[in-house]
C-alpha cells in the first residue's frame, strides 16, 4: 500500500512556516482583465520617468480600485472548504480548500510569479494578493487518511529575495499515476507594481512520483489563512 506522501511532507512544511515571511505576484501568462488603477499624479519634485522605465515602488500608487478582489469572490460564499470531490476510498477526503495571503513589494523592482498563475490588476499600494485553491485528487488506496485540513498545511506559497527581484512560487504539489494535489494561484497586483511570470521560480518540478515539492534552500514560506469567499476559483480551469 502507498503511504501518503501528504503526511510525509507534513513535519517539512511545518518547519518552513516557522520562518514565514510574506509572498507572491506576475505578467505574460494567463490574465484575467480587472479595473485599470489610476496612478498617482506626477509633482514638480519627481521629473518625468523615460519611457519604458520601470515603475519606482516606493511610490506605489495610493488610489486605484482597492474592491477589485470583491469582484473574484463568489457569491455567498461562507466556506473555504469544498469537499466536492470524487470518492473512492473512505480513506481519501478529495476536494478543494481555499486560502489567501499578501506580500509587501514596496522593496523591490519587480515582482516574479510562476508563469501558470492568473494575473490580475487592481488594488492600491504595494500590496500584492495571493489567493490559492489546494486540490486533492487521488484516486489510489493510501494507507494514511489524507484529508483537506491536511492539503491545506503542506501546500502554499513562498518568495526568496534576489536583489531588487521578489522571487514568489508555490510548493507542496505532488502528482502519481493515481492522482496528487495541485495549487492554483491568482494574484491581484496594483498596476505601479511590476510583475513578471517566469516558468517555475522556484526551479523545483515534480517528479511524478508522488514527492512534493519543496522549496530550496533560502525560500520562505508565506503565511496564509482560510479564504471563505473562494477568490482562486476564478482562476481554475
Amino acid at each position: 500500500m502507498r503511504r501518503s506522501p501528504l503526511s510525509t511532507y507534513t513535519h517539512a512544511a511545518a518547519a518552513l512556516a516557522l520562518t514565514a515571511l510574506s509572498c507572491c505576484g506576475a505578467a505574460g501568462g494567463p490574465a484575467v482583465n480587472g479595473p485599470a488603477l489610476e496612478l498617482p499624479e506626477r509633482t514638480a519634485e519627481a521629473p518625468a520617468k523615460p519611457e519604458g522605465a520601470k515603475p519606482v515602488l516606493q511610490t506605489c500608487a495610493k488610489r486605484g480600485d482597492a474592491g477589485v478582489a470583491d469582484t473574484l469572490a463568489v457569491p455567498g460564499s461562507v466556506s473555504s472548504v469544498d469537499p466536492s470531490g470524487p470518492e473512492v476510498d473512505p480513506r481519501v477526503q478529495n476536494g478543494t480548500v481555499y486560502d489567501k495571503a499578501t506580500v509587501d513589494a514596496s522593496a523591490f523592482d519587480t515582482v516574479v510569479i510562476p508563469q501558470d498563475a492568473t494575473l490580475v490588476r487592481g488594488g492600491t499600494g504595494c500590496t500584492v494578493q495571493l489567493y490559492t485553491a489546494k486540490n486533492l485528487g487521488f484516486l489510489g488506496h493510501p494507507s494514511e487518511r489524507m484529508d483537506l485540513a491536511e492539503a491545506r498545511s503542506t501546500m502554499g506559497c513562498g518568495t526568496r529575495a534576489d536583489g531588487k527581484t521578489l522571487l514568489v512560487d508555490t510548493w507542496g504539489s505532488w502528482s502519481t499515476k493515481e492522482g496528487g494535489a495541485e495549487i492554483v494561484l491568482l494574484v491581484v497586483a496594483p498596476d505601479a507594481v511590476d510583475v513578471e511570470q517566469r516558468k517555475n521560480p522556484s526551479g523545483v518540478v515534480e517528479d511524478g512520483e508522488g514527492t512534493p515539492r519543496a522549496l530550496p534552500k533560502g525560500w520562505t514560506v508565506v503565511p496564509s489563512t482560510p479564504d471563505g469567499a473562494r477568490h482562486a476559483s476564478k482562476a481554475l480551469p
